[in-house]
């Protein structure tokens, strides 16, 4: 996957999409890492309206897939690492134990992660 690079004087390297490095890497920060011992993992604000996708994909499909389909992939993560050795790891390292993980930890947990990727790429 190629990205678009533009310089701007005033908020350096941006993504085609109009984002800076900066605020991408601070995504990724927020989402891969989270804050050590916190409660649960966080559903991520849009990088852009509901709308900002039109006419390449409609408000009502961003919806559904947005805050219905990932939402879910965020709740059912948090119900999923309740007790377990992974509740206070962080996205980025419960990754890297791979098909180890139990099941709703893999693949809601991959869920997160690939959608917030998807999102902050469009």
């Amino acid at each position: 996957m190629a990205f678009a690079l533009t310089l701007d004087s005033a908020a350096g390297l941006k993504l085609k999409s109009g984002q800076s490095i900066l605020h991408t890497a601070r995504f990724f920060t927020v989402i891969l890492e989270r804050e050590p011992n916190a409660m649960a993992y966080e559903f991520p604000t849009l990088p852009y309206p509901e709308t900002g996708l039109e006419p390449h994909i409609s408000a009502n499909t961003l919806q559904f897939h947005y805050g219905k389909h990932h939402k879910a992939y965020v709740d059912n993560l948090n119900k999923a690492i309740i007790g377990t050795k992974f509740e206070n790891a962080t996205l980025a390292d419960m990754m890297k134990v791979g098909t180890k993980l139990p099941a709703a930890i893999r693949n809601n947990g991959g869920g997160h992660w690939n959608h917030s990727f998807f999102w902050e790429s469009l």
